[in-house]
């Protein structure tokens, strides 16, 4: 995993743990009180909002178009890449280095998560995470399979057998004339089956390119 992780933990490692720390207590408070605690916390960890659904919405487009340096993970993102690949390909295009994470189909895991969206009813009418990954990634019409041919240079996929069950879109911002350094934004949610990252809270942070969030 070292190759798309490696430069992500230079500048995310920080950023994880504290939102995870600051996610679960955010979820256990939502649920049960309401009540967002301890906001300077949160601050601190570069935290600016919270977002409802999968994504960071319009600002998607904005991370396509200026984002030198663009890390994406889920676990197949089926619905992302089938509605969102053109943005991914302009991005390419225009040099963009894409890297991203993604599980690796026929695991115990996706098993396991599959019977569970099963038994949600998550998956009537919708084909199997492993079916998805396997249209995405190894089918020469597939999204991912067309992008990886196309832009060999600057778009890197790496497959994991471990658990993935969060979202997240990162980007490396060149620096402005009114920033003193890059920027960096991250867009990360976390979500336990058999809720779906689309009805999870997302959590907008950003930070010095270089530095904890």
């Amino acid at each position: 995993m070292d190759l798309l992780v490696g430069k992500a933990l230079d500048i995310g490692v920080g950023i994880i743990s504290g939102v995870i720390l600051t996610a679960i207590v955010y979820l256990f408070v939502e649920r049960y009180s309401q009540i967002i605690a301890n906001y300077n916390r949160q601050k601190s960890f570069g935290i600016k909002r919270f977002i409802d659904g999968p994504g960071p919405g319009g600002e998607l487009i904005q991370l396509f178009k200026n984002a030198d340096t663009i890390r994406l993970c889920f676990v197949a993102g089926y619905e992302f890449w089938t509605k969102k690949h053109q943005l991914v390909e302009d991005a390419l295009k225009r040099g963009a280095e894409i890297q991203l994470l993604m599980a690796t189909e026929r695991t115990e895991y996706l098993s396991e998560l599959n019977a569970i969206e099963e038994k949600a009813r998550l998956r009537e009418g919708k084909k199997t995470i492993e079916a998805e990954i396997d249209e995405l990634f190894k089918k020469p019409d597939g999204y991912l399979y067309k992008l990886i041919t196309k832009y060999p240079d600057n778009f890197q996929v790496r497959q994991c057998k471990t658990l993935i069950r969060y979202v997240f879109f990162m980007g490396d911002f060149p620096k402005r004339k009114m920033d003193l350094c890059a920027t960096t934004k991250l867009w990360f949610n976390i979500y336990l089956p058999p809720d779906a990252a689309r009805t999870s809270k997302m959590f907008y942070a950003e930070g010095s390119l270089g530095k904890p969030i």
